[in-house]
């Protein structure tokens, strides 16, 4: 009887952590690639209006 009331509970409580958890592992590392991404080219095209140093 407690298995069955414990094992909802587990279920509710930490698949959603764990789902919670892989979803911000992927939004911060698609974050930080875009980023860096963007920095990148925002750097090479300031670079070209400048002149290479």
């Amino acid at each position: 009887m407690d298995a069955l009331i414990i094992f909802p509970v587990l279920l509710v409580t930490i698949i959603p952590a764990i789902l919670g958890c892989f979803v911000l592992y992927f939004i911060i590392r698609f974050g930080v690639k875009h980023g860096m991404q963007a920095a990148r080219a925002e750097e090479i095209r300031s670079r070209g209006v400048q002149g290479p140093r």
